[in-house]
């Protein structure tokens, strides 16, 4: 016999009465995939594409400050509070 998996987790969604849904209802009764292996292939394919983006991802540069650029002076604030008094 066919040894049973272990469930990990059951993953649903609910398509309502409304254009897009009926769109995406018809279009999973029309194909000839299975519907879950057909989700799952798509999300094994977007897996994939977020992997080679992160692996691409460019590293940003911080900007050099040039020496035409001055350096404004840091805020100071004064101390307009005294303390609580008794």
């Amino acid at each position: 016999m066919k040894e049973r998996q272990k469930l990990i987790k059951q993953i649903s969604f609910r398509l309502y009465d409304n254009p897009r849904d009926q769109k995406i209802y018809e279009f999973l009764q029309g194909s000839a995939q299975n519907q879950s292996e057909y989700i799952r292939s798509l999300i094994e394919h977007q897996m994939k594409q977020s992997e080679q983006i992160s692996e691409n991802k460019i590293v940003p540069i911080k900007p050099q400050k040039h020496s035409m650029q001055q350096e404004k002076p840091k805020k100071s604030f004064s101390s307009g509070f005294a303390g609580f008094r008794a």
